[in-house]
């Protein structure tokens, strides 16, 4: 998944059944995939609650909208991915690659594996 962000997509295909690789260039959004996706610090049950609009002065219509929190993250990835107990079945092959998609994804040795 090219531009893949915090790895929310790649992480839904991949409990979807499919092997994914998420791909980022981005340095800020690849710690942020790593502590969502790689930390137990936030979970549903203790979300991280962020003001992303806090210093936004386009768009806002009231003056609560700036101070209006975002929670993340809204689902689990740990269970999205694990082990199913019952069946036994491995979960899918689910990663993240950092830089370029183009240098990464040009090598021959890389036609057919994603």
């Amino acid at each position: 998944v090219p531009g893949a962000g915090v790895g929310r997509l790649a992480l839904e295909l991949c409990s979807l059944g499919y092997s994914v690789q998420g791909n980022e260039f981005s340095l800020f959004m690849l710690l942020a995939s790593d502590f969502i996706l790689n930390s137990n610090i936030c979970n549903p049950e203790r979300p991280l609650a962020l003001s992303p609009w806090l210093l936004e002065s386009r768009n806002v219509h009231s003056p609560s909208d700036p101070c209006r929190k975002v929670h993340i993250p809204d689902v689990d990835p740990f269970s999205m991915i694990a082990t199913d107990d019952e069946t036994g079945e491995t979960p899918q092959e689910f990663s993240m690659a950092a830089g370029d998609f183009l240098s990464i994804y040009d090598n021959p040795n890389q036609t057919e594996t994603w």
